[in-house]
């Protein structure tokens, strides 16, 4: 075979016809093994701009994917027994893209290793450091504190330590909240009363006349008896609802009421106390008694309610009681002593029960009904038999709530609520006494105010039970669902992450570019047969002794070599070693340079 027959960039081992003998490996005239130039890699780093892009690439999925199920419910599919969650898809790009970004960043460490010997002589150490900051966070830790947590190196350790966090990142970018849905299929309503027509007839000495009805009776007792603690009347006071899933929400709708209004006028009680402890108060025709026992128990009149004239009341008459006719009105006097307190604190105050039409919204939230009173309509007319009518125009439509007659007669009569809240209630530190089990109530609320308005709520909300030839209000229904909230902050990290990792890119292929202009030195990258190929110069390998890996150890922490190019290319060569020894005069130095060429390594 001739030369001609040979690539052109390659160099024979032998001439045409010559015999093919085995060549001593210390003789100098030995030629070069050939290389193919036609191998090397695209600009260097082609693979290393792919990884980086695939990484990018499987961001922008994430982002995609992210964007397609933010505030979505949780896909169907991915409840079934063989479906894949949103979540499996993201972690399934987030490896892909720390995977690939895990390409440049080993390369670049591998790379920065070469640079790192090319400016000045190094610890032959460093080659070891270098490589395990390339396979893992705890080399890449190790790098740092030998480079002080500086330079460029440090800057590849740190992003081969912040790529274990991308994990964690995937995991925290999603959260599974529940909302509430409208359930389509599902019913909710809420009762309203148009007309009150519920009364029971009592027959008593031949005359049968109508007085309230049991149900109604039994709302005002449970809204007086309720606890006082929880400020609100009891939930048997509630209207009748149904919400299956026991959150509702209801339109405003309008629906005939009982409404309060109390005035305190405790500057109008005449209260007065003699020498022997006994005092006395006056109001509304009413008196109350109290005086201080020797073993300072003290007996008092907590109590006196009675009806009084609207007439009589400035303040009722010029309010909106005033205004609508009120079926009831009441006088109280309280007197309140507590132990230790002289002489007792009394209480005047007037109040007053009406009809109104009350436009309200209401909503069911954890199973509990409540609602919010929009507006109130106190304007009323007599009607051509005798009823109470209230009218209101809603856009086109004018609706009529209606009180009967022997309705209306069976509230404000002889036995009617007037008559039912009426009483007294006195009591000592060793005994009660009430007239009835309503002022029973009365006596324990510290506020008659507040215990109005639960009788007047209790009474409403049964004259809407009541009235069944009136439609319920239909609500909607909601439901419970589970949707997907993406959490954006996380996603700086990846991206953050990248966009370093592509500046450290980009930095040491714009240095590995100077250091093939300067030195001839090619983007070897991590790859491990560099070492093999551009390891020690051959004066400094015959200076090696053989031994074991903890005397290699030793030896590379203490010898410094810096990549020069000579007769055999680019190698490491040896350019001191830290030692222990004396000096030529006999004095010990700790450490001392020993200069190559005077010692064997």
């Amino acid at each position: 075979m001739s030369n001609k027959d040979w690539p052109e960039d390659t160099i024979p081992l032998r001439a045409p016809g010559q015999q093919l003998t085995m060549l001593d490996s210390d003789t100098k005239s030995n030629p070069a093994f050939p290389l193919h130039r036609k191998k090397r890699r695209v600009d260097y780093w082609a693979w290393e701009w792919l990884a980086i892009l695939v990484s990018f690439l499987a961001i922008v999925a994430s982002i995609i994917v992210l964007l397609l199920f933010n505030n979505k419910a949780i896909p169907a599919w991915s409840w079934s027994s063989g479906g894949i969650s949103v979540n499996a898809i993201l972690s399934l790009l987030s490896t892909l893209s720390r995977a690939s970004l895990l390409v440049p960043i080993d390369e670049c460490m591998g790379q920065l290793m070469w640079l790192w010997f090319s400016k000045r002589e190094r610890r032959l150490a460093d080659v070891e450091v270098y490589n395990q900051a390339s396979r893992g966070p705890l080399g890449a830790l190790k790098l740092c504190w030998r480079q002080k947590g500086w330079g460029l190196g440090c800057l590849g350790a740190l992003l081969m330590v912040c790529s274990m966090g991308l994990g964690v990142a995937q995991q925290q970018l999603l959260s599974y909240p529940n909302r509430l849905i409208i359930q389509p299929n599902s019913t909710s309503t809420v009762t309203r009363a148009e007309r009150f027509d519920t009364y029971q007839n009592v027959t008593s000495s031949g005359t049968t006349a109508p007085e309230v009805s049991f149900s109604l009776l039994s709302s005002i007792y449970n809204a007086a008896l309720s606890d006082p603690s929880t400020g609100e009347s009891s939930t048997i006071n509630q209207p009748f609802f149904t919400c299956t899933s026991g959150n509702c929400d209801f339109p405003p709708f309008a629906t005939l009421a009982v409404c309060s209004e109390c005035f305190d006028v405790s500057d109008r009680v005449q209260s007065s106390c003699d020498a022997d402890n006994l005092c006395s108060a006056e109001f509304g025709g009413m008196r109350a008694q109290s005086w201080q026992q020797p073993d300072n128990n003290n007996i008092n009149t907590i109590l006196n309610q009675t009806s009084l004239s609207l007439e009589s009341s400035t303040m009722l008459n010029g309010g909106v009681a005033g205004r609508s006719s009120p079926f009831s009105t009441l006088a109280h006097l309280q007197a309140r002593s507590e132990a230790g307190n002289w002489p007792p604190t009394y209480r005047g105050t007037e109040c007053a029960l009406f009809w109104c039409v009350k436009t309200v919204r209401a909503r069911v939230q954890k199973g509990v009904y409540t609602e919010d009173v929009i507006s109130t309509d106190t304007e009323s007319s007599d009607g051509t038999y005798g009823e109470r009518r209230f009218s209101l125009t809603n856009g086109t439509r004018e609706t009529a709530f209606v009180i009967t007659p022997q309705a209306q007669e069976s509230i404000q009569g002889p036995k009617g609520v007037t008559y039912l809240l009426s009483g007294w209630a006195k009591g000592s530190g060793y005994s009660r006494v009430f007239s009835s089990d309503l002022m029973q109530g009365f006596s324990t609320h510290a506020n008659v105010t507040e215990v109005m308005s639960h009788v007047a709520t209790a009474m409403t909300n049964r004259i809407r039970d009541f009235d069944s030839t009136t439609s319920p209000v239909n609500g909607t229904t909601m439901g419970k669902e589970s949707f997907i909230r993406v959490r954006w902050p996380w996603l700086a990290f990846p991206v953050a992450l990248w966009v370093f990792s592509l500046i450290f890119l980009l930095t040491v292929v714009v240095k590995s570019r100077e250091g093939e202009t300067k030195w001839g030195m090619r983007a070897w990258g991590a790859n491990s047969l560099a070492l093999m190929f551009h390891g020690f110069d051959e004066d400094t390998r015959s200076r090696v002794r053989e031994g074991e890996w903890e005397e290699m150890e030793d030896l590379s922490e203490r010898l410094w070599v810096k990549l020069e190019r000579g007769d055999e290319g680019l190698k490491l060569r040896a350019r001191r070693v830290d030692g222990l020894g004396y000096l030529d005069d006999g004095t010990y130095k700790r450490h001392i340079y020993i200069v190559l060429p005077n010692i064997d390594i």
